[in-house]
Formats: structure tokens, C-alpha cells, sequence
């Protein structure tokens, strides 16, 4: 789970290499993907500059050409 506790799970925070780009680097996921107590899946995958997150085999977050070195 994301330590600012208003994301919720798979939610993905890009920060590009050299500090500077967005003033807030969070992608929310949907709300209640996973819900408290219960196991779930989370899936992270990163291709280059594609970043996406599953949870439980859903969508969670997704970023294509992140401004971020690879």
C-alpha cells in the first residue's frame, strides 16, 4: 500500500531522474481493487518508458512514455 494513504493500491508514483516534471507524480488507481484484510495479487510491469499496474488481474494504473530514465 502507498504511504500517502490517499492512493489506493496500485496506484503508481513516477519521479523523473533529474527532479523536475509533474507537480504531483501520482497515477490513482480506481478505489477498492483490494480490500482491507484480504489477500490480492499486484502486478508491476515496466517496459521502458510503459508502466502499469494490475490488481487482481485488473488494470490498476498505467503510464506510456514516461519522461523518466530507463
Amino acid at each position: 500500500r502507498p504511504s500517502k494513504q490517499t492512493e489506493p493500491t496500485g496506484s503508481l508514483a513516477i519521479r523523473p531522474m533529474d527532479g523536475k516534471g509533474w507537480l504531483d507524480p501520482w497515477i490513482p488507481a480506481p478505489p477498492d481493487l483490494a480490500k482491507p484484510g484480504e489477500w490480492f495479487t499486484l502486478e508491476i510491469i515496466a517496459r521502458g518508458r510503459h508502466f502499469l499496474t494490475k490488481v487482481n488481474g485488473i488494470t490498476a494504473a498505467e503510464v506510456r512514455n514516461a519522461h523518466v530514465h530507463a
